[in-house]
Parts: C-alpha cells; sequence; structure tokens
C-alpha cells in the first residue's frame, strides 16, 4: 500500500470539517431539543415523531435524520427559527456528499480499540491537541521506523495491516503538518528510554522530536523520572480543544488495551485538566533533556 499522500490528507480533512463536525453538531442539537421539550419517548412518538431506538441512534451517531425530518422535528417541538435554521442546515451538510473520510476508509478492519474512529474524526477538526504519553512516543510524533518496531512486536498483527496502520499515521501526520495544528506533547522519561527498535532507531525518534520542538506549531515536553510520581499512570490519553465555529465542546481520549474513554463530560475534562496541569508542572522543553 502506497499511502494516501499529502494531497489527499488534506482533502481529507476538508471532508471531516464539513461533514464529521455536522454530525456530531447536529445530534448533540437533537438531544438538547429532545430534553427541552420535557416530554416523554412516548410523548414524541405519539406527535408523529420517532420512537426511542430512533433517537438513540441519532444520539449515538449510528445514523442521522434528513433535513426535511429534522424540520418537521423542529416545527413540532416548537424550536426557535434560527436554531431550526441552522439544524436543518447541519443535516443537509452531514448529508451532502457523505463518502467516507480516509481514516473511515483505512482503519475498519484494522483492529483498532473501539473509540479510536471518534478520536480520530475530531482530531481531523481540532485547532489544539495535548497528549500525555507514559510509554510510548504518540503516533503523531512517530518515525516510521518507530512505527514499525512496535508493529512488529504486535499480537496478531499482519504485514498488512502494519503498513496500512502506517498509512494511517502517516495521514494524520500529514494532515497536523499541512494545518499547523497546535500540539503538546508530554512524554515520560521512561518514553525515551525505551529502546523501541534499538538505538539507532531512538536516536532519530529523539532527533524528529527535537525538530518538531524547534516549530513554532509544536512543544515536545519530558516528564523527569525524578519528579517522582504523576496522575496519569493509567495511560496515554489526549485532550482536545477545537475553534469556535466547529460547534464542539471539549473532548478527552483515553485508550486501553481492549477499549477507550471518550468523553465530553465537563467533570470528566475537569478531571484531565487537573492531571494535564500536574504532569506540565515539573516538565521540561526536550531540547533542555536531553542536552
Amino acid at each position: 500500500m502506497t499511502g494516501m499522500g499529502t494531497g489527499g490528507a488534506v482533502e481529507a480533512a476538508a471532508v471531516a470539517r464539513r461533514v464529521g463536525s455536522a454530525r456530531r453538531a447536529l445530534s448533540r442539537h437533537l438531544e438538547k431539543v429532545r430534553l427541552d421539550s420535557g416530554k416523554t419517548y412516548e410523548q414524541l412518538a405519539g406527535m408523529g415523531l420517532a420512537r426511542r431506538s430512533s433517537w438513540d441512534r441519532w444520539r449515538k451517531r449510528q445514523a442521522l435524520p434528513k433535513d426535511s425530518t429534522v424540520a418537521w422535528i423542529c416545527q413540532k417541538l416548537g424550536v426557535e427559527r434560527e436554531l431550526a435554521d441552522r439544524m436543518i442546515d447541519l443535516a443537509t451538510r452531514a448529508h451532502d456528499g457523505a463518502r467516507p473520510t480516509w481514516y473511515e476508509q483505512e482503519i475498519g478492519s484494522l483492529g483498532y480499540t473501539p473509540g479510536f474512529t471518534t478520536m480520530l474524526e475530531l482530531e481531523e477538526i481540532a485547532c489544539r491537541i495535548r497528549i500525555f504519553a507514559p510509554i510510548l512516543v504518540p503516533g503523531l510524533l512517530q518515525t516510521a521506523a518507530y512505527q514499525r518496531a512496535i508493529f512488529e512486536v504486535a499480537p496478531g498483527l499482519t504485514t498488512r495491516n502494519a503498513e496500512r496502520q502506517a498509512d494511517v499515521r502517516a495521514g494524520r501526520q500529514a494532515v497536523r503538518e499541512a494545518q499547523r495544528k497546535r500540539c503538546i506533547a508530554v512524554l515520560s522519561e521512561a518514553a525515551l528510554q525505551l529502546q523501541v527498535g534499538g538505538s539507532e532507531v531512538m536516536e532519530e525518534q529523539i532527533a524528529y522530536l527535537l525538530a518538531q520542538h524547534a516549530t513554532d506549531h509544536t512543544d515536545v515536553l519530558v516528564r523527569p523520572a525524578s519528579a517522582g510520581a504523576h496522575p496519569g499512570g493509567r495511560g496515554e490519553f489526549t485532550l482536545l480543544n477545537f475553534p469556535v465555529e466547529a460547534s464542539e465542546p471539549p473532548f478527552s481520549y483515553a485508550e486501553g488495551y481492549q477499549g477507550a474513554e471518550c468523553s465530553e463530560d465537563p467533570q470528566v475534562l475537569s478531571d484531565f485538566e487537573e492531571r494535564w496541569g500536574i504532569i506540565m508542572s515539573n516538565s521540561v522543553p526536550i531540547k533542555e533533556f536531553v542536552t
């Protein structure tokens, strides 16, 4: 597999901004107008609207209604005209040539943990990405050699799927670079000491991290082992923030072996922000740590 190339990645990012953000925003608006109506699912169905199973699918973004259905819902629930017009527009954009984005095409059969597709969709439209990586260099900052070394020890991963996973990561990196997304990554000292692929691979990887840190859109920091215990010991987590026009709340993603915790809950985000602050307080720029 040859990969999608920078041009294809940037084009797919535009699709994600138009379609992915519209889907999520419409889903939230539908849930809000349903709750604001104060009506039970049975009452909504009695008004000629969808049954509970449909509302649940819309909330989970497993399906979304067409613009005509959204207009009917807004009329029945007395939604103010300005909001109704926005919801109808979102429905139109959510279904506007909704071809799969590049990551949807690539990751379906690759065995990623549930929740990863959501993180990828939102990563496309985020304006700031923060990552704490206590074990490995995060995917957005991995070199190709470092990636291959990780894939070599992944249980059950075929050569074909390893190549496809590499394409996914290359595509993510191309989009981030093309859009010059703000990225702040904090690595533990252990992540730099772990000899993934051997000394030559790690030397190349650290040189790449230093080069990224030298750009104006990426900060790479290290939390020294001497700083002691930290509140990120359960594994890597990512925090995403979005531009105002995306109508997206902040988002957290924490990955495990069999699944991932994805959340927009303010209490969950507050917990992660506190953890991030503590981790950052004892971290230093990578250029100070490795020289």
